[in-house]
Parts: C-alpha cells; structure tokens; sequence
C-alpha cells in the first residue's frame, strides 16, 4: 500500500512519464497526433499537467505543514521545560522564604527574652540566657542553615538552571556562613552555662548580640544576612518571569550586553541598588584587601544613557597579591579579563550566558586609574550640562559603531580627557 506522504512523489512521476511520452511522440510524429486527436490531445496533456504541477504543490504544502507541525511540537516542548523550570525556580522561593522567616523566628524569640526585662536596649548585653530556651531556639535555627544548605546544593546542582545567577550562589553561601557563625559561637559557649537553671549572659554571645540586632558593633546582620537573602530573591524572581511566556523581554534583567556590541539603554534607579548588593557581595570577598569600593562609569551618574552594564573599582593596596583572591571571586562569579590588566589594576569580568554584567577592577588607590574614574564621574553627576554633552556624544558613537567596542571607546577619550583637566583645574582653584 503506498504510503500517503509518498503519494505526491507517485503522482509526480507517473505525470512526468505520462506527459514525456506523449510530447516524446508528439514530435517524432510531426505533430501528427496532436492533429489527429485535436482537442482529446490537448485535454490529455493538459491533464498530465495539472498532475505534474498539482502532486508538487502537494508536496510542498505538505512539507510546509510538517514543519510547522515540528515547530508547534517545539514550541510545546520549549513551553513545558519552562514550566517545569518555572516550577522549580518558585518552589526554591518558596523554600528560601520559608527558611528566611524561620530564622526571623528565632531572632524575634531571642529578641522577646533579651528584653522582657526592662525593655532598654542598653540592658540587653546584662540579660541572662535560660539554656533550655536557647537549645530549643537554636534547633530552630539549625533547621532553617539546613534549609539554606539545601537550597544551595539545589543551586551548585543545576548549572543548566541557575548557572546565570552566578550572584545567587554568592548571596547563598554569605547567607550560610553568617548563620554557621553564630550558630558555632553558641556551641562552643554552650558548655559554659551554669546555675540551676543554668543560664549565660547575653554579653558573652557576641554573635548572638549581632543577630539580634541592633544591639552589636557591626552591620553583619544586614550585609551577610538580610541583604543577600533580598538579592537572592530578587535573582529567582527574575529567572521565574523569563521563564513565562514572553517574559523575557518582560522580566529582562537592567544588566546584561553581548560582548562587542555596543548599545545604550536609558538610565535605570535599580542600577544603584544592584551595585550595593554587589559591594556586599565584594566586600565579603575582598574582606581586608578592599580600602574602598566605588561605582563608576556611566550606570553610576543618574540620567546618563549607558551600556547595561556596571563599572565597579575596589581600592587595593599591593596589587601583587591579587592572584590570592581569584578563587573566590570566581565563586561570585569573576573572571580575569585580561586585557584589561595594566601594571595598576586588575581586570575581572562576570555575567550570565553570552551576556556580561559587571566590570570589576582592582586598583591602587593612589594611581591614576583610580583617580580618573571617580574624578570623571563625580564631575558628571554635579553637572548636567556635561552630562549632556557625553550623553551626544555616546549616541553619535553608538550610531556609528554599533559593532565595534574598541572604536566606540576611543571615541570618547578626547572628552574623557577634556572633562579631567576641568574637574582638575577646579579642584586646583577651589578655595
């Protein structure tokens, strides 16, 4: 039995046969036949014509149905991937925001014992610990890194998913490390409970004070703690809405540019809010090294038009030893970049996919490089007149060059230049 997608094929060539012979004869004959048959031959002909013509139409609207057969199943099956991704992506949410307010939990509970007595928040450090409320508080919050434990081996697991967020990782793992902290502070006072019932004062417990907030020196709670769970959700919710149909161009991340393109894109408020999540991120890595971490270049001056993504500089002293802190910026996502790598700073690239985010450099505080971007970009954020006049400047360029970075940079250097010796011959007549 012939197959129905090979009949168009059968019917194209028995026309093809057919149609040959009879023009085949027809010549021979001298048109013999034609002149015989009359008008039965121009009817025969031209119905092998229309079986020629018509089993090739077939053919093609044939083809052209399977192939949008093949792409709607495509499609389908594109559609479900995201939504399973989708799927995991929200359960994740839910499972860090679950194990975020378990920890809130503890905290309010240590908070309403450290204060039931007179309620000051200078009488917290005197407060007295009763052991058996502590050990049940802290099982909580046990309960809550081990959630967050699971949640980032989730996320170390599935490059495929959440390999684009190399900042989830880092948010993660600060997440972590501030609870393993406090946590292990409070195992090893554990042993120094004493009295019936035993008990332990608050002011030995550090770690603990600091959680409790706002009682300790530091503002580890909010920077190792609070900030990057917020950035971590901000991450998820991000990846969950590209992952809804059309949401991509929706829920498009403000960061993120191919690399040798050139495009400008209108200034962004949430640019300044991505980049303190990043110091925090970077301060945990450069913890010790880092005398200062500014953002620069056009995302940092309100107003501007810019490329989407982020200029940061992190002052170094001794830019020798950068080598030793590589392994862990690659954790939150860095790599060198090398060609931006002179002798007084240190080039380092992140992104997701094909997209990169950030630029990150490591320089001496004292060199010219560091100097020169700060100076550039506070003399452009106080005047808008200057402002404007890069911003036309960065169009034409655009325009121009909308495939070539290297020309597009050189191009602005001359104003670059020009706004420096302003903002330094200012600077030198200011009272």
């Amino acid at each position: 039995m012939i197959r129905r997608a090979t009949l168009p094929l059968v019917l194209i060539a028995l026309g093809t046969v057919g149609a040959t012979a009879v023009i085949g004869y027809e010549v021979l004959s001298g048109g013999g036949l034609s002149a015989r048959l009359g008008d039965a031959f121009d009817e025969t002909y031209g119905f092998f014509l229309v079986i020629v013509l018509g089993g090739g139409v077939s053919l093609l609207i044939q083809r052209h149905i399977r192939a949008g057969e093949e792409r709607g199943r495509k499609k389908e099956r594109d559609l479900e991937a995201a939504a399973e991704e989708k799927r995991l992506l929200m359960r994740t949410y839910d499972e860090l925001l679950a194990a975020y307010n378990r920890a809130k939990q503890v905290r309010r509970l240590l908070r309403a014992r450290v204060l039931q007595g007179d309620g000051e928040g200078a009488a917290a450090e005197e407060a007295m610990m009763p052991a058996a409320e502590y050990d049940t508080q802290m099982e909580i919050l046990i309960r809550a890194q081990l959630d967050f434990e699971s949640i980032q081996r989730r996320v170390d697991g599935n490059e495929a998913l959440f390999g684009a967020y190399p900042e989830l990782k880092g948010d993660l793992s600060s997440i972590r490390r501030y609870l393993h902290e406090t946590i292990d502070e409070y195992e090893e006072a554990r042993t120094r409970f004493t009295g019936d019932p035993p008990t332990l004062a608050v002011a030995q417990l550090p770690a603990l004070l600091e959680f409790l907030g706002p009682y300790g020196q530091g503002p580890e709670y909010w920077s190792e703690f609070k900030r990057p769970f917020r950035s971590a959700l901000r991450c998820l919710r991000h990846a969950i809405r590209a992952r809804t149909e059309f949401g991509a161009e929706e829920g498009a991340p403000a960061l993120g540019l191919e690399a040798g393109v050139v495009q400008l894109v209108p200034y962004r408020a949430e640019w300044e809010e991505q980049f303190r999540d990043e110091r925090h991120r970077l301060r945990s890595v450069l913890r010790g090294h880092a005398l200062a971490i500014e953002h620069v270049g056009s995302t940092s001056i309100p107003g501007l038009e810019a490329q989407p993504v982020m200029d940061i500089v992190a002052g170094i002293e001794g830019l020798d030893g950068c080598g030793r802190l590589e392994p862990r910026l690659e954790e939150i996502g860095y790599r060198r970049w090398e060609r931006a790598d002179t002798g007084e700073r240190r080039g380092y690239r992140k992104g997701r996919g094909a997209l990169y985010t950030h630029h990150l450099y490591l320089a001496d505080p004292g060199s010219s490089f560091y100097r020169d971007k700060l100076a550039f970009r506070d003399y452009l954020r106080a005047r808008e007149s200057a402002r404007d006049e890069y911003a036309r400047i960065k169009r034409s360029l655009a325009e121009s060059h909308p495939k070539d970075r290297e020309r597009y940079a050189a191009g602005k250097d001359r104003f670059v230049r020009e706004i420096l010796e302003r903002a330094a011959a200012e600077g030198a007549g200011a009272p």
